[in-house]
């Protein structure tokens, strides 16, 4: 085999493996927008799912005590913001895709809520 059809296959194969990588999509997420607190550690850590499973974690940390008082305490310790009524957090994701060129921008709103009156029950999560 000479020089000429060794480069020949080594130019196919480096043109053959950017033309691969040029099709496969990337995506970059951007958590900078979220509040530094355990639930925003939680949403990156199963991101991009809906967090409803955070429920388990309030009831861990509430030690069996799941009463009014302690869920506000130990929810407002853990980021979120409390009224009378009820303990709310919000936060925003983006994300930018890039698929065969094309870039692509998506954003997304996490939302929870919690009635401390209604107990571990009312925990809803919702991603949009």
């Amino acid at each position: 085999m000479g020089k000429f059809v060794k480069l020949m296959i080594c130019m196919n194969l480096i043109v053959f493996l950017m033309a691969c990588d040029m099709g496969m999509p990337t995506m970059k997420v951007d958590f900078s927008q979220l509040p530094d607190n355990q639930i925003s550690s939680y949403i990156v850590k199963v991101y991009p799912n809906n967090p409803v499973d955070f429920k388990f974690v309030i009831k861990g940390k509430l030690n069996g005590d799941s009463s009014p008082d302690n869920i506000r305490k130990v929810v407002s310790q853990m980021g979120m913001q409390c009224t009378e009524i009820k303990c709310s957090y919000s936060g925003v994701v983006n994300q930018n895709i890039t698929i065969h060129g094309e870039k692509k921008k998506g954003r997304f709103n996490f939302y929870m809520e919690i009635n401390p009156m209604q107990g571990l029950d009312s925990f809803i999560s919702k991603r949009f």
